[in-house]
Formats: structure tokens, sequence, C-alpha cells
């Protein structure tokens, strides 16, 4: 996620600096012997916007890793997707520690530059940084990947996004919106123009 400035309506403002923090991630898991994807084939998915989320217009960067040719630097391949969001009733949090999108990847962290077929790692390292807040407030693996459309309703709670619908929220509400466009590999999200267009199917790994 990553907060627009105060007095900037986030349709118009293109994410750039050290503005973006992580708030949920759903690693590979791999222990030398096997390495699994628990997001494969998955459609939707419920992860929570931390309760300690400053109430404010942000956008929401949301990114599928496919790693079966990433073997090669600039093998891995990235589907992204963005939402624009409104959190209310939020917190007094600082989220972080933050980051810039381009710029927090090389393509040669150990999570993007992977043989995930010999030898089989004995860990995954994802790439970017830490889920904030630190405690982990993120629910199981299990939940659901998913992809943004055209409309967005968020809190400080828990946030399903669906393909081609809406997000949706447990708890009070907001509305926000997104806006169709385009995104480099490893870019940015935001601004006019500058929103990626709903996932593409997710591939094998």
């Amino acid at each position: 996620m990553a907060k627009a400035p105060t007095g900037t309506d986030v349709a118009s403002w293109d994410g750039s600096g050290n503005v973006w923090f992580k708030i949920y991630e759903i690693p590979a898991i791999a222990d030398g012997v096997t390495i699994t994807f628990p997001s494969e084939d998955l459609t939707e998915v419920t992860f929570p916007i931390p309760a300690e989320t400053p109430s404010g217009q942000y956008l929401i960067r949301i990114e599928h890793i496919a790693l079966h040719v990433a073997t090669d630097f600039g093998g891995a391949q990235f589907y992204i997707s963005c939402a624009q969001v409104e959190v209310t009733n939020g917190g007094a949090g600082t989220p972080g520690p933050l980051v810039a999108f381009p710029g927090e990847y090389t393509g040669n962290e150990p999570g993007i530059l992977i043989n995930i077929y010999w030898p089989i790692p004995t860990t995954y390292v994802q790439p970017g940084p830490p889920v904030w807040p630190a405690d982990g407030s993120s629910p199981p693996a299990s939940s659901t990947v998913a992809t943004t459309s055209t409309q967005a309703t968020t809190t400080a709670a828990t946030t399903t996004i669906k393909t081609s619908s809406t997000i949706s929220t447990t708890t009070t509400s907001a509305t926000g919106s997104s806006t169709a466009g385009t995104v480099a590999e490893w870019g940015q999200c935001g601004g006019s123009g500058r929103v990626s267009p709903p996932f593409l199917p997710f591939l094998r790994r």
C-alpha cells in the first residue's frame, strides 16, 4: 500500500518515492525436497488492512510472480494489479519500512532470480520489505488471491478483491475507485493512465 499525500487525490497521484509498505504476502514453501506455491490456482484473496493503518487515500499494489523460468535474469514474470481505496476510521500506526517502485527490486533478489527445479531450494525468500505490522495480522495462505476492477470499498479491516467485481469489506466502509492503464515490469502503480489492467490469468508457479 502507499498513502497519497494529504490534500492529494489518489486518482492523480503517481505513487513515486519511498511510500510503499507491505501488508500481506503468500510466499512459496521450500525445504530442499519440495517447493510448493500456496497461491497456485487461487482466484481470490482475502487480506486485512491493518487496524493501525491511518485514515486516508491509498494505492494498493497486488503482485503475483511466476517463477517457472526464473533461472535466468529477467525470467521471473510479474502480474500486477492496482486499486485506489480510501481508509476510514483508521488507526495511528506508522507503516513501514517504506520502499519505492520502481527501485525496490533489482531482479537479482533470491526470490526473483531462482532455480525452482534443481537443486530444489531449501528456503524461499519473499522479495520486498517485511510485512507491516511486524506481529503479522495476515490471514493464512489458504485465503484466496484476487484481481481488481473498477470499484472499491475498503476499511481498516478485512478486504476482499475479486475478479471483475468489487472490493467488499466486513465492517465500516468507504468508497474509492480504480483506473485502467498499463504499468511496466517492476514499475509503479498510480496516477492517471499508470495503473495496471486487471490481473492476467495466473500462470503455474
